[in-house]
């Protein structure tokens, strides 16, 4: 098999897909690891699609754990059906799918071992991967600022309307993958936010957007501000174990969003492994070329994202049994990734933050 032309039109594509899929087919949807509002809605675009035109039945999986807020949220309102791939018996369904990832990257639990000699579906937003093309349907890459944006397009060419729920988590992977159309963003991302607007909730999509958060939550941030550490228009930060890997990348949006900052990167410790996120605000530099380049210097670990974000996870090696080898391992990593701007060695931090003055 192979990916699909990207010349092909979205009419082209949903009809090769529903050829792939047999009717009446039990299929398991994954989203990536730790997932987001795009993977989370394109999943279940995904399962709706193929549920109204090939009568298939389907359950949605991630790995990891739903830690955002919004993330939680999203799923809490909306009653979407996200099951934790512990709690699946794969050898149930006929074939599976990822969404909003791909199956070289590493980042999701259908591992080679549990999906063998099963079909294989993949749809991402995200460059194509070589091994993507091996799967008996393969949509990835294109100009879309979000995956939602392409399952929008799916489900318009198939003549599905979305209903009021799946349309307000399509809007909503969308708005959050593109920060509200300002972040690559395509015609097709524009459309779709459009077309889906008069359709979705909107107080619920405010509910969403701005979820009640837990006190422990503030800690880390106030951590963050204390611990980051600026180089020119570079801020890193170590955040030390996380509660939840999430996290890493909710720091390094706050943090890039800084004054005369274009680089934020921030790492964490989850379960034995380094997660990395990487931001940069600059249209001229690529989150993810810079994140693939760094990762390369490590044997094990995974790295994924494009132009203004992208991430990375790195399980810890035989050196780093102890805290201090561990927090070793940490900022190795983040000056790889400073070193990987241009930044030159020499240059010496200043805190991200002034120190604490009295009011006057």
């Amino acid at each position: 098999m192979s990916t699909i032309d990207q010349s092909l039109t979205i009419a082209e594509r949903v009809k090769l897909l529903l050829e792939t899929v047999s009717p009446g087919a039990r299929l398991l949807i994954s989203t990536h690891d730790n997932p987001d509002p795009d993977s989370i809605a394109a999943a279940l675009a995904l399962g709706k699609l193929l549920e109204e035109k090939r009568k298939a039945t389907f359950v949605l999986t991630y790995g990891g754990v739903l830690g955002r807020a919004e993330n939680r949220e999203l799923v809490r309102l909306l009653k979407i059906p996200l099951i934790p791939i512990d709690k699946i018996d794969v050898d149930q369904y006929d074939a599976v799918a990822l969404v909003d990832t791909q199956p070289e990257v590493g980042n999701h639990p259908l591992k080679p071992d549990l999906v063998e000699g099963k079909q294989m579906i993949c749809i991402d937003h995200h460059f194509e991967r070589p091994k993507s093309g091996a799967a008996d349907f393969a949509d990835v890459g294109g100009s879309f600022g979000a995956t939602c944006t392409l399952m929008t397009r799916y489900l318009y060419a198939a003549g599905v309307e979305p209903d009021r729920t799946l349309a307000t988590a399509l809007f909503y992977g969308i708005k959050s993958d593109t920060r509200d159309l300002g972040r690559e963003v395509s015609e097709s991302d524009v459309w779709a936010y459009s077309y889906l607007v008069p359709l979705c909730d909107m107080p619920l999509v405010s509910a969403i957007e701005h979820p009640r958060l837990p006190r422990s939550y503030f800690t880390v941030l106030m951590r963050a501000i204390r611990k980051a550490r600026v180089y020119r228009d570079v801020v890193v930060c170590d955040l030390g174990e996380v509660y939840v890997p999430d996290l890493v990348a909710e720091t390094a949006d706050r943090l890039v969003s800084a004054e005369g900052i274009r680089w934020g990167m921030v790492v964490g410790d989850y379960e034995q492994q380094i997660f990395a996120s990487i931001r940069v605000n600059d249209r001229r530099y690529s989150a993810g070329k810079l994140v693939r380049e760094v990762i390369k210097l490590y044997d094990r670990g995974s790295a994924g994202g494009h132009g203004s974000m992208a991430g990375a996870r790195i399980p810890y090696g035989p050196h780093t049994k102890t805290p201090r080898g561990r927090t070793r391992a940490r900022r190795k990593l983040l000056r790889q990734l400073a070193l990987g701007t241009g930044l030159d060695d020499a240059v010496k931090p200043e805190r991200f933050a002034l120190e604490d003055e009295e009011p006057s």
